[in-house]
């Protein structure tokens, strides 16, 4: 930037975007996003628990700015860290990954059917494809 005489005028780093926390499960991948302004532009880099991010097949710094984590596992929780700087300073946020219980990511299915002995049951499909049929009480036999 540069003021009405065209001189130019250093901006410290400023956030547009924060990281903000993040809930994902094993084996996905996630962006943590943190744009930023400033002038000169800043540069950005990021940390985890305190220790830089170092780029590689599963830590990728994208559009610039953001970390997107490849095949998340149990060890990439944490407390990340977005470190903006140029010349006319420097500014950081923070935000934590956390993994959630691999079983509370199997999606369910529920299906009612009338079995060949006059019981009415209920099907539970997991995301893994397991089927758990089980016999409903008396009171919810009849089909809705």
């Amino acid at each position: 930037q540069h003021d009405a005489c065209g001189v130019f005028v250093p901006v410290p780093p400023q956030f547009l975007n924060y990281p903000t926390n993040t809930y994902a499960y094993e084996s996905t991948d996630i962006e943590m996003e943190c744009a930023v302004t400033g002038n000169p532009l800043p540069t950005v880099r990021w940390m985890k628990n305190g220790e830089e991010v170092i780029p590689s097949d599963y830590f990728q710094i994208v559009d610039g700015t953001n970390l997107q984590i490849l095949g998340l596992v149990k060890s990439d929780e944490g407390f990340y860290q977005c470190v903006a700087e140029n010349s006319a300073g420097s500014s950081q946020a923070m935000a934590q990954l956390l993994l959630r219980d691999p079983a509370a990511q199997m999606a369910t299915h529920t299906q009612r059917f009338r079995g060949s002995d006059g019981w009415c049951y209920r099907s539970v499909t997991i995301a893994t494809g397991t089927q758990h049929p089980s016999r409903l009480p008396a009171a919810n036999q009849r089909f809705p």
